[in-house]
């Protein structure tokens, strides 16, 4: 992986390629440990809980279900941002009080107040149901059954984002040698399948297992599921595939007499680039409005300078970063090559939304690509 030379002579990044295949490997070990662990010892417990009986006269056994009253103490319902939790503070005899989650709000936790009496239905030491006089009976959150699937959901859903970093990190090189921007298209696409797939595993390992009972058949169903996104995504590639790296870009102008300002840089063997280190603290911005375009940097200590941009700038494309452009070129900029009169080149990045504005200026005739 690392012998690879991308097209600009140079070798694309390899503490990202680490990263990616780090990244990719604790997905696949998480989720490997999710899948073949813990939801077996899930899914063991929820068989067992389904066999067990109700435990005989006077037998205090762990795996049978033991019944026992309770007065209810306090209820409350606690709210969080995009759900609510529903507690029932119990006391069992001479116990000490015990907060039990139930499930929902309905049917025993809106029925019941503080003096109440309830049968509670503990199995392997904890409370599993909260039962009325009445016959009403909700599970708590201890059931084995609530969120019994979560764990082999997150599992599947970790496998598309695992397989997916081992992918990019072998292909971006590959990538590389056939072009100098720094995230290809390619990458991109890859990272949308990823966010997309990774939902379609997850619900899958959600709902499948309660209607088949298997993760395995769930992480089938995930697979033929992500047949769709790979389609979604299909004339993406097939539009991308032959594109140059150049950015059509139409201009755009300002009404009036007033100006936009908004952080951008410019670079190359000019006076009025930037010359400033990477990092120093310096905050660049450009400045334009109707025939003027100007690069500002205001220091962390000291007064902003501004300097006008000569009017000989002719626009020659716009396009992406390059992984062998200056540092101070942000992964989120587009880059507007330009020449002056005296035939250096001169580039002025900024983000994508800005970059109209600035060819206004420059170019205000012509549709750049």
């Amino acid at each position: 992986m690392g012998g690879v030379t991308g097209a600009d002579g140079t070798r694309p990044g390899r503490a990202r390629t680490i990263v990616s295949v780090v990244a990719g490997a604790v997905c696949l070990m998480v989720a490997a440990f999710l899948l073949a662990v813990v939801q077996p010892r899930s899914e063991a417990e929820v068989t067992d809980f389904r066999a067990a009986r109700a435990c005989p006269a006077g037998e205090r056994g762990e795996d049978c279900l033991r019944s026992g009253q309770a007065t209810v103490e306090d209820k409350r319902a606690e709210r969080r941002k995009k759900s609510t939790r529903y507690y029932l503070t119990l006391r069992e005899g001479s116990a000490p009080e015990a907060d039990v989650r139930l499930d929902d709000d309905d049917p025993v936790y809106g029925s019941v107040g503080p003096g109440d009496r309830v049968t509670v239905v503990r199995w392997r030491g904890e409370i599993r149901y909260v039962a009325t006089a009445a016959g009403a009976r909700q599970r708590t959150h201890a059931h084995p059954e609530i969120n019994s699937s979560v764990a082999g959901a997150v599992g599947l859903g970790l496998l598309p984002f695992g397989s997916g970093l081992l992918a990019l990190a072998w292909a971006t090189p590959r990538w590389a040698a056939r072009t100098r921007v720094r995230h290809p298209w390619q990458a991109g696409l890859l990272g949308a399948w990823m966010v997309l797939a990774a939902p379609v595993w997850f619900l899958a390992g959600i709902m499948v297992p309660e209607v088949f009972g298997s993760r395995w058949t769930a992480a089938a169903v995930g697979a033929l599921a992500s047949v769709p996104v790979v389609a979604l995504l299909l004339p993406l590639v097939l539009r991308y595939r032959d594109r140059p790296e150049g950015i059509k870009v139409k201009p755009k102008f300002l009404r009036g007499t007033g100006t936009k300002t908004f952080p951008g840089i410019v670079l190359g063997d000019v006076p009025y680039a930037a010359v400033d280190a990477p990092y120093s603290g310096n905050v660049r911005r450009l400045v334009v409005g109707r025939g003027v375009l100007e690069a500002t940097c205001a220091p962390p200590v000291g007064a902003e300078t501004r300097q006008e941009l000569p009017g000989d700038l002719t626009v020659q494309r716009v396009r992406p970063p390059y992984r062998d452009d200056p540092r101070q070129v942000a992964d989120a900029y587009d880059v507007v090559e330009c020449r002056d009169g005296a035939g250096r080149q001169v580039l002025i990045a900024a983000a994508r939304k800005h970059v109209p504005f600035i060819v206004g200026v420059l170019a205000p005739d012509a549709v750049r690509r």
